[in-house]
């Protein structure tokens, strides 16, 4: 499903779905006009492979563009950024690049304005490689984060080639994965995801910073005064985060998760602060991206399931936020 916001209110739009494939989802978007979108998923038709999915809006309405499907079991695009109508990059994972392998690896592609091509792309060691988010600085200077083996993942775009840039793993976690990643500058870009305890299944939300020579580990207070006491059955402090956009050194946003509800971050400049949203308890809500805009405002999307007071719960749908300073 895709929906447009025309100023006054949103509205769904038509978008087509490949052939007669049973499964079809869109995973990230992302556009550098009104006339040049891109939107990037996944598609199969109840066998393997599992093929990429990338979808074009240019000004009247969404085609799909075809796009390379290298694994021979999985593939799936889960972040896309677009830099000109020339050049955009889409990232996920495959699976099955020979007959005998079935190891997750990265996947990249890339458009230079007439067709998607793969682009080679490092995984790290024998365990599953995934790329789930990627932010771009200049057409130089682009990240792509994921996970490999459990571990935190983090590739840089020079202009010339994929390079893995090593980030120290959280002594107090089992396991990192990192969702999404966005930056002001060279020298200033924020990862965000979730990490897991070691004598625990809970999941602790987590905040990594690139400071133009090492990736860091920022301190994260997740709490929302939206969300449930930590004793109610069903809410508790489990929290994790989906998404993260800056547009300036002293304005960036963090959305996810946080037990059955939603959780929002802002940084300043000097630390990051809870911001609480609007959500009523016990409704549950989860916001699953954000982006920013000049002037300080910023949009979160993600879907809320409410629930009445004999406890009934409605199906899940979207739900959309505006932030305006």
């Amino acid at each position: 499903m895709i929906e447009y916001f025309d100023g006054a209110t949103w509205k769904i739009v038509p978008s087509p779905n490949p052939g007669t494939d049973s499964f079809s989802v869109l995973q990230a978007v992302s556009g550098t006009s009104p006339s040049d979108v891109w939107a990037v998923g996944v598609t199969h038709d109840g066998t393997l492979p599992s093929r990429t999915l990338i979808q074009h809006w240019d000004g009247t309405g969404w085609s799909i563009v075809p796009s390379p499907s290298p694994g021979l079991q999985l593939n799936e695009l889960l972040g896309v950024v677009a830099l000109s109508p020339s050049n955009a990059w889409a990232v996920g994972y495959r699976e099955g690049t020979e007959a005998t392998e079935a190891t997750l690896e990265t996947l990249i592609l890339h458009w230079d304005g007439a067709r998607w091509s793969q682009v080679p792309s490092p995984s790290v060691g024998t365990g599953a490689n995934q790329l789930f988010g990627i932010g771009a600085i200049s057409a130089n200077d682009i990240w792509a984060v994921g996970s490999t083996g459990g571990a935190p993942l983090a590739l840089r775009w020079n202009g010339n080639v994929w390079s893995v840039v090593p980030v120290a793993s959280d002594a107090g976690l089992s396991q990192e994965t990192l969702a999404a990643v966005s930056g002001a500058a060279g020298n200033d870009v924020w990862a965000v995801g979730q990490g897991r305890g070691f004598y625990t299944n809970q999941a602790f939300a987590t905040i990594r910073h690139w400071d133009g020579i090492h990736w860091t580990e920022k301190l994260c207070r997740a709490s929302s005064a939206s969300n449930p006491p930590d004793d109610y059955e069903g809410g508790g402090p489990g929290a994790y985060f989906t998404g993260v956009s800056a547009r300036a050194g002293n304005d960036v946003w963090a959305v996810g998760v946080q037990g059955s509800g939603p959780m929002i971050l802002h940084w300043d400049g000097q630390a990051w602060t809870t911001v609480t949203h609007p959500r009523a308890f016990p409704n549950a809500a989860s916001l699953r991206g954000v982006a920013t805009l000049d002037g300080g405002s910023a949009w979160s999307v993600g879907g809320e399931i409410l629930v009445d007071s004999s406890g009934n719960y409605s199906p899940e749908q979207t739900l959309i936020d505006r932030y305006t300073p």
